[in-house]
């Protein structure tokens, strides 16, 4: 069972900053497991709003969202730097002259500039967002809201955002500047952490085997993945990923990888004994997905650069809805037996 601690809040007007403002709320929070925010730290929230994840087991989270007065949703990817949106129904946005995308696979799609006027998750009303508009209308429904796109790091630049997939929970927080607050919002969390730093591009620094990887973190993901060229300097061979599991990821286009366990993946002091990646031959940077995120209480303090955490052994038993941006699947294909050469000659950026 989590430990949950309640914390009344005084409700305060909002003050506006470039790019986020902070809201006049909260009347209650309710800090899942481990983040606890006793009352030194309590003091020290300065505004603050959470939302459920409304997904299942193994979906990407996705949170309810406003947009132009009428009830969506949206997954959420640090990985992703833009909000990405579709039209769905009587929810549309003014297009801007096309122009191309490069995807995570280096395909090229079409997209468009938009703006959407009025955007409010939970209370907090973020007004006017730039946004890329794609093609074709939303695909999928959760709770009766469509899921119109994905909401990247660029709109959470200025607030930390606790995501918490094992109690299905995710809060956005601007921590106070007073002094005796000092500079670590990581003060929610009761019991130890790890932290390491993140960089301008939501990504972190991993050790695996013989090599260090930067990983994007992308919970969006089911799956951790991992570039060709890092696996092999991290002392996996072609020969024993052609005897992986073999599993396709849609993101413009399919891309095959094998899915290979890595022993003894460092995340700053945090030792992962067993950690799955699928690893692929169309990517550049790898990342880490809801396998990571699935048991941990993440928080993505982007206004300090760092990624804090804490393992719990707590997950999420609601029934999977298979919601993802982009979608993870086993492969069709028979497993190959013995050694293959896998080409990574050609591995555009993943975003």
């Amino acid at each position: 069972m989590p430990i949950s601690t309640r914390i009344g809040m005084r409700a305060r007007a909002a003050a506006r900053r470039a790019a986020w403002p902070v809201p006049a709320l909260l009347a209650l929070v309710a800090w899942p497991n481990g983040a606890r925010a006793g009352m030194p730290a309590a003091s020290c929230i300065r505004g603050a709003a959470v939302v459920p994840l409304l997904g299942g087991r193994g979906d990407s989270p996705i949170i309810p969202i406003g947009v132009n007065g009428r009830a969506a949703a949206a997954y959420v990817s640090p990985a992703f730097r833009h909000v990405f949106i579709h039209d769905y129904g009587p929810i549309w946005f003014p297009a801007g002259p096309t122009q191309p995308l490069t995807a995570q696979d280096g395909h090229i799609v079409n997209s468009r500039p938009t703006e959407i006027d009025d955007l409010t998750i939970g209370p907090v009303d973020v007004a006017s967002v730039a946004a890329t508009l794609l093609d074709g209308p939303a695909q999928h429904m959760v709770g009766g809201r469509p899921i119109l796109g994905v909401l990247g790091r660029d709109l959470f630049s200025r607030v930390d955002v606790l995501l918490d997939m094992p109690h299905r929970t995710l809060a956005l927080f601007t921590w106070s500047g007073a002094r005796s607050c000092g500079d670590d919002p990581a003060r929610i969390f009761s019991g130890d952490v790890y932290a390491l730093p993140m960089d301008d591009g939501g990504a972190v620094h991993a050790r695996i085997g013989q090599t260090v990887a930067r990983l994007e973190l992308d919970p969006d993901l089911g799956t951790s993945v991992l570039p060709v060229s890092e696996a092999r300097d991290a002392g996996v061979s072609d020969a024993s990923l052609a005897a992986d599991p073999r599993i396709t990821t849609q993101y413009a286009s399919v891309v095959m990888g094998y899915k290979h366990e890595f022993k003894g993946v460092m995340l700053g002091s945090y030792a992962a004994p067993a950690f799955d990646f699928i690893v692929q031959r169309d990517i550049r940077d790898g990342a880490l997905g809801q396998n990571f995120f699935e048991g941990v209480v993440a928080l993505l303090d982007f206004p300090h650069g760092r990624l804090v955490f804490q393992p719990t052994a707590d997950r999420d038993s609601t029934a999977p809805l298979h919601l993802h941006f982009d979608m993870p699947r086993k492969g069709t294909a028979s497993v190959r037996e013995g050694a293959g050469h896998i080409d990574d000659s050609a591995a555009p950026s993943r975003h």
